[in-house]
């Protein structure tokens, strides 16, 4: 919405809310990636401490990620290209907005296990 306003784009009453759908179910989808790769490797190693293995998976795990994720970006891209008006300005607001997710996937989602630890479990 933010950056509508500031490039004077003029956004559907529905854009929002389809964003918000298509973020909760990615960084759901993102989170629980992590998750059970971090359970996982805390029942494959119980002597190393949580921290480290939240950092590991963050390494290993982002790759994945993070692909996925551009992948999404730029077929959300290529909508500015559509016909129809209203997807002209939902394929960029939601390139954008899965951006930021990926962002969240990168840098929160992990400190959360991290901090969490085994007691998530």
């Amino acid at each position: 919405m933010g950056t509508a306003l500031l490039t004077g784009i003029k956004l559907d009453p529905s854009v929002p809310s389809l964003i918000g759908v298509a973020l909760v179910g990615i960084g759901i989808d993102y989170f629980l990636f992590l998750m059970f790769r971090f359970r996982e490797q805390l029942r494959a190693h119980p002597e190393r401490h949580h921290r480290a293995t939240a950092a590991e998976i963050n390494r290993k795990v982002g790759t994945a990620i993070t692909s996925a994720a551009l992948t999404i970006v730029a077929a959300f891209a290529t909508l500015r290209v559509a016909g129809f008006g209203q997807f002209r300005v939902l394929g960029p607001a939601v390139a954008l907005s899965v951006l930021v997710m990926l962002l969240a996937g990168l840098t929160l989602m992990p400190a959360a296990l991290a901090a969490c630890g085994r007691a998530l479990f």
